[in-house]
C-alpha cells in the first residue's frame, strides 16, 4: 500500500496543474480529491477520518493514475525469482532445472 501511495503522489505532481491547482469556480472534485490524497500521503490526514465520499474519490483518483504493470512474462517472473533464491549465480545444471520448471506449457524445450 505504501509503494502504491508514494508512486501515486510522484504522478500527481505530473497532473496538469499540479497540485492543489483550481479553476476559475474553486476546487473541482477532482482537485479536492487530490488535496485529500496528498493529506493522507503526508500523514496530515489519518485514514479513519476520511469520509466514504472522500475515500471514493481518491480511489477513483488512483484508478484514473494508474498503476505500475510489471511487463514481464509470467515465466520471466518465475525464472528471476528462482534466480533469487539461488543466490543469482547458480550452476548450469540449477540453471537448466530452472528453465525447466518455469517453462511456459505452449513454448518448446530449449
Amino acid at each position: 500500500m505504501r509503494l502504491h501511495l508514494t508512486i501515486g503522489a510522484a504522478l500527481l505532481t505530473m497532473l496538469p496543474g499540479g497540485a492543489g491547482a483550481a479553476g476559475p469556480a474553486g476546487p473541482t472534485r477532482a482537485d479536492r480529491a487530490r488535496q485529500t490524497y496528498e493529506a493522507l500521503v503526508s500523514g496530515r490526514t489519518p485514514p479513519g477520518q476520511l469520509s466514504p465520499q472522500q475515500r471514493a474519490d481518491i480511489a477513483a483518483l488512483v484508478r484514473s493514475l494508474g498503476t505500475p504493470r510489471d511487463a514481464r512474462t509470467l515465466s520471466r517472473r518465475c525464472v528471476d525469482q528462482e534466480l533469487k533464491r539461488e543466490g543469482g549465480a547458480p550452476s548450469d545444471l540449477a540453471r537448466r532445472v530452472i528453465d525447466m520448471k518455469c517453462l511456459e506449457p505452449d513454448r518448446p524445450l530449449r
